[in-house]
C-alpha cells in the first residue's frame, strides 16, 4: 500500500505498524469524513491458507459484535493482491504503554477499566465469542477517558471447524488473563515474575 492511495472511499494517511504479513494504517473515510484504521493482508499472507483463513475469521468475528467497547468493523474488501479490513478509529493509549509510563494504576482507575472489559466480555460470551488472547496491549484507554476499547477479537489462533470442541479457546483463558493483568496494574509487577 502507498501513502495517499485511495481504496474505495478510504484514503491511506500514514503507516502505524507492519510485520511480515500485516500492515496497519491510519486513514480517512472520504464519504463520511471520519478517521479509520486500515488493516491490510498482503500477497505473502494470501499465499498462506492458514493466515488468509485467520484474516477472514477475524473479520467474521468482528462482524457479529456490536458493543461500545469493541471497535466497529466498517468494511472488508478482497482486492487482487490484498485483503483489507476497515475499522473504527480508536484514539488513545494502550494499557501496556500507560503502565510503562506510570508503573501501576490507582485502584479506582483499575476498577473502572476492568468493569468495562468485563462488560465487554460478558457481551461477547453471550454472542458465542471468546477473545482467547487478552493482553494489556489489547486494552485502549481512550483520550476522553470515558470508554475503554478492547482490541484483538478474532485474532487468537484460527480454529478449523474440523477441530474438536476440546481444542477451542475457552472462557477460562480470558478470566486467567484478566486476573494476571489486574495483578500487574495494581502492583506494577508481572504476575509471572518468579521472584515474587
Amino acid at each position: 500500500m502507498i501513502i495517499g492511495q485511495i481504496i474505495s472511499n478510504y484514503k491511506i494517511l500514514e503507516k502505524i505498524s507492519e510485520d511480515e504479513m500485516i500492515e496497519l494504517y491510519n486513514g480517512v473515510d472520504l464519504l463520511l469524513n471520519r478517521n479509520v484504521v486500515i488493516k491490510v493482508l498482503g500477497q505473502a499472507g494470501l499465499n498462506q491458507s492458514v493466515i488468509q483463513k485467520s484474516f477472514w475469521f477475524e473479520a467474521a468475528t468482528l462482524a457479529k459484535l456490536n458493543h461500545p467497547c469493541i471497535p466497529t468493523l466498517h468494511s472488508m474488501m478482497s482486492l487482487e493482491r490484498e485483503l483489507v479490513m476497515i475499522f473504527e478509529f480508536t484514539d488513545g493509549e494502550t494499557l501496556n504503554k500507560n503502565l510503562l509510563r506510570r508503573e501501576k494504576l490507582l485502584c479506582k482507575e483499575a476498577v473502572s477499566i476492568f468493569a468495562q472489559v468485563l462488560d465487554c466480555l460478558d457481551y461477547s460470551y453471550k454472542t458465542g465469542i471468546v477473545h482467547g488472547n487478552l493482553k494489556t496491549s489489547d486494552i485502549v484507554l481512550t483520550d476522553a477517558g470515558t470508554t475503554v476499547k478492547v482490541l484483538g477479537f478474532g485474532t487468537s489462533e484460527y480454529i478449523s471447524p474440523h477441530q474438536t470442541e476440546e481444542d477451542k479457546v475457552a472462557v477460562s483463558s480470558d478470566i486467567y488473563a484478566l486476573g494476571a493483568m489486574l495483578f500487574e496494574v495494581l502492583t506494577g509487577k508481572s504476575a509471572f515474575n518468579r521472584s515474587l
